[in-house]
């Protein structure tokens, strides 16, 4: 999973407002931004679609390692 700090950074990274990756992701708009503001914790299943989302524009979540995390 990825953090709510990962996701404002990746969507820094493309430029993207929270409305971008809403609209990219098909999350609701005030789920990003109450998830980003880390005051909801949205389902697992939501989170990894933000998450494969933004990998699908070339963002890459790495481990605190350097190493690449499975997500099982």
């Amino acid at each position: 999973m990825i953090s709510p700090s990962q996701c404002r950074a990746a969507r820094g990274l493309l430029a993207w407002s929270q409305a971008d990756l809403a609209r990219h992701s098909r999350v609701n708009p005030s789920t990003i931004q109450l998830f980003e503001a880390e005051k909801h914790t949205p389902k697992e299943a939501t989170v990894l679609l933000l998450k494969l989302c933004l990998e699908a524009q070339g963002i890459r979540f790495i481990g605190l390692t350097g190493v690449d995390r499975p997500v099982f």
